[in-house]
């Protein structure tokens, strides 16, 4: 059980500077740069913690950690601010499980594009277009066509 003075994700926000939270990495990843594959820009993460209320994370290159709302390129959670993490950021290992180990929830994959589905999310910034930050079981069988951004005069490709 955490100590009674740790505080949930969901209280979260912009007034204070110190947080003591219990939570499990439930996503884990790295963005690299562009152009420069092998550079990392940053890693990402998800925390969960025992109420199931999540929080992206990021450690980017330079380690700023700040409260910083939630409206970047992509949102991978619902909640309205991400963390930063810095070097003076403390992480310690809880032996204790009091965070759910298993935090997913399985369905079938039509249902993931009804609208009553609650579910986290991405927003992709550059079309406003909806995208879904879901875990998947199964082989890709076929990729889209490529499209190609323009944003401040630097054209980006994907996927």
């Amino acid at each position: 059980m955490p100590s009674k003075r740790h505080n949930f994700i969901v209280s979260i926000t912009r007034v204070k500077e110190l947080w003591y939270i219990v939570a499990r990495i439930v996503r884990l990843y790295s963005v690299v740069y562009i152009n420069k594959n092998s550079i990392p820009f940053s890693m990402e993460m998800m925390f969960m913690d025992d109420n199931e209320d999540r929080i992206h994370d990021s450690i980017r290159k330079r380690f700023i950690y700040n409260i910083a709302s939630n409206v970047r390129n992509f949102k991978i959670t619902k909640h309205q601010y991400k963390l930063n993490l810095q070097n003076a950021t403390k992480v310690v290992v809880q032996e204790d499980n009091c965070v759910s180990s298993y935090p997913y929830n399985f369905i079938c994959v039509t249902d993931i594009f009804l609208k009553d589905h609650d579910r986290y999310y991405l927003i992709d910034k550059f079309t406003n277009q909806l995208c879904w930050s879901i875990d998947v079981m199964g082989t890709k069988i076929i990729v889209g066509t490529k499209r190609e951004y323009e944003r401040g005069g630097v054209k980006t490709k994907m996927n």
